[in-house]
């Protein structure tokens, strides 16, 4: 009989036999069985347990067991790969072709990894590829973290156009009713992973054919983590005897910033680029800054007082923040405290809307951030005892050591100087006196002395 050499043997033995063994087994053992092998049309991998005896000193245990996964590949045929040689004055991931048969001291040479790229128009300086680099992120990504994924991998497109390809890399969520894989190397996968303690943010493996270099498949690891901006507790904390809400964070941004400077030098991008970059990200730490501390605003303003809460929030709430949000700029900086700093940025801002209560009823304004002024809908007489009450909450939140104490007392004090000022002397506006008054007015309120 003609030997059929695109049957797997098991069938060709079955052909040439005419025989075969059906083997009855638990479901259970089954689903052992499933678990610790998987065969796909260009890869089979297989999971064996070793077990190996400990030496007599070990008493507790007899024995000890490694589980390792071996994938066999398919390897492609001559398919026009283009070899290239590793330059040592560059990193690259690499596979070393030992020469066996060589009598040189050295008999290898380093391959560099990489995709097998062709464009469509050889003859361009840029040209959409043969066949792009498919990605697909696995299904089990949360949904909020897939647009921020898919925008994350994409931006590679800019440094392979640099190499002379348009939209190299596309990217695809894996269907639900996918009847694939991450385990089948013929799909690059990205990953959700959550390990306890993991290397990276983002890691491989990646297969490549050993004998050019050509990457075959990339599996990309993604750590729940590192995505969510949760750090190890290690790479965070300065030492055990500082306090949980003391961290290095100003080195961290200040990495970051240093990194995304070199990416941002190295792509070439604009002056215009780099601060639309910067912009977003500062405007991103404001709003999140300014959403956390309205959260503890509202907390402490209900420790302080149930029954005027609601009152206190109306005089406060519905601001630009910035001063908690500079507050916490300044102390994130200096690896202040995160606490503290809050505590500080409170007091300001009771402060500033008490001020501001006293001084819509002074000068008649019946609207304050598009909404009636508190006099307007509380009457005179409540709004301003809801001012004083906030003036003094936020003294006392100030309040946290002696010389922040006295920093926001003197505030206090030129806050009411300068509006009697205003109110008494309205005649006498030069240029000096104006100055002083907005000085003593609202500029005060804005002095990083309060955290002396």
């Amino acid at each position: 009989m003609k030997k059929n050499i695109s049957s797997k043997d098991t069938l060709q033995n079955i052909i040439e036999t005419k025989c075969f063994v059906v083997n009855v087994v638990s479901k259970d053992l089954l689903n052992q069985m499933n678990q610790t092998s998987g065969n796909y049309p260009k890869n089979t991998d297989f999971e064996v347990d070793y077990v190996f005896s400990n030496p007599a000193s070990y008493e507790s245990l007899r024995n000890t067991s490694v589980k390792l996964r071996y994938t066999f590949l398919e390897m492609p045929q001559d398919n026009g790969f283009e070899i290239r040689f590793e330059d040592p004055r560059i990193g690259y991931f690499t596979d070393r072709v030992t020469d066996l048969s060589s009598t040189e001291i050295t008999p290898y040479r380093d391959l560099v990894q990489k995709w097998n790229l062709q464009k469509q128009d050889p003859d361009a300086a840029k040209s959409k590829p043969i066949k792009p680099i498919k990605f697909w992120l696995e299904n089990t990504t949360p949904n909020e973290l897939r647009p921020l994924i898919i925008k994350a991998v994409l931006s590679w497109n800019l440094a392979f156009e640099k190499a002379g390809f348009i939209d190299a890399i596309e990217v695809d969520v894996q269907p639900d009713d996918a009847d694939w894989d991450a385990g089948d190397i013929r799909y690059n996968v990205l990953r959700w992973t959550s390990s306890p303690n993991p290397p990276f943010g983002g890691y491989g493996p990646s297969f490549s054919n050993p004998r050019t270099g050509e990457i075959l498949s990339a599996d990309i690891m993604l750590e729940w983590i590192f995505l969510t901006n949760r750090m190890r507790y290690e790479d965070i904390f300065l030492s055990s005897e500082v306090s949980s809400e003391r961290c290095n964070f100003s080195s961290m941004r200040n990495e970051q910033r240093i990194f995304g400077n070199l990416v941002a030098s190295s792509m070439d991008f604009s002056i215009e680029d780099t601060d639309k970059l910067f912009d977003e990200e500062l405007n991103s730490y404001y709003e999140s800054v300014k959403a956390e501390f309205e959260d503890f605003l509202k907390i402490e303003i209900a420790k302080e007082s149930k029954e005027m809460a609601p009152l206190i929030e109306k005089g406060v709430l519905g601001g630009k923040m910035l001063r908690p949000v500079l507050c916490r700029l300044v102390s994130d900086a200096l690896d202040g405290d995160a606490h503290l700093a809050f505590e500080c940025g409170m007091a300001l801002e009771l402060v500033h809307g008490g001020a501001l209560i006293h001084d819509d009823w002074i000068d008649g304004d019946s609207f304050r951030r598009a909404a009636p002024a508190l006099w307007e809908e509380l009457g005179p007489r409540s709004a301003i005892l809801i001012a004083d009450l906030m003036v003094a909450t936020g003294s006392l939140h100030g309040a946290v050591s002696m010389a922040t104490g006295k920093s926001l007392a003197k505030c206090i004090r030129n806050l009411s100087e300068g509006a009697i000022a205003d109110f008494t002397d309205k005649q006498n506006y030069s240029e000096s006196v104006y100055l002083h008054r907005i000085k003593h007015q609202t500029a005060d309120q804005n002095k990083a002395y309060i955290f002396a």
